[in-house]
């Protein structure tokens, strides 16, 4: 990908948040950015989920003690950062986060009992009954 369409990437969320002209964002990628995604902080009140170029993620936002403001650097007008401002949005913005939860694998359980002790009560459910509890669950 040309350099152009990779800084172009990363300030796209910042553009079409404040909608404000291109020459306000100049941002532009510190490394390649790692595998994996995880929590890392942001100066001290920021903490982000996605992806950065030092690849060091916390499983849970407490957990994140990384902080790539301290990575982040400026020459002339382009401020180079460590990780992608667009992907972070993004996953902010799906909730793509949520997936990373402690909790997720309980609810997960919880929807496999309700769904389990469904199907094992189903054939003695009449038609009515069976329909509302779809729409219910």
């Amino acid at each position: 990908m040309p350099l152009e369409a990779k800084n172009g990437s990363l300030n796209k969320a910042l553009l079409d948040y404040f909608r404000c002209p291109e020459v306000f964002a100049d941002f532009a990628l510190l490394g390649d950015l790692r595998p994996g995604e995880g929590y890392f902080r942001f100066g001290p009140d920021i903490i982000c989920y996605g992806q950065s170029s030092l690849g060091d993620y916390a499983e849970t936002p407490e957990k994140a003690t990384c902080d790539l403001a301290y990575l982040t650097r400026t020459e002339g007008t382009t401020c180079y950062i460590p990780f992608d401002p667009s992907a972070v949005v993004d996953n902010l913005r799906c909730e793509r986060h949520l997936g990373t939860s402690l909790h997720s694998g309980w609810e997960e359980d919880q929807k496999s009992w309700v769904r389990k002790l469904y199907y094992r009560l189903r054939p003695y459910l009449g038609v009515p009954i069976r329909s509302r509890l779809q729409r219910w669950c």
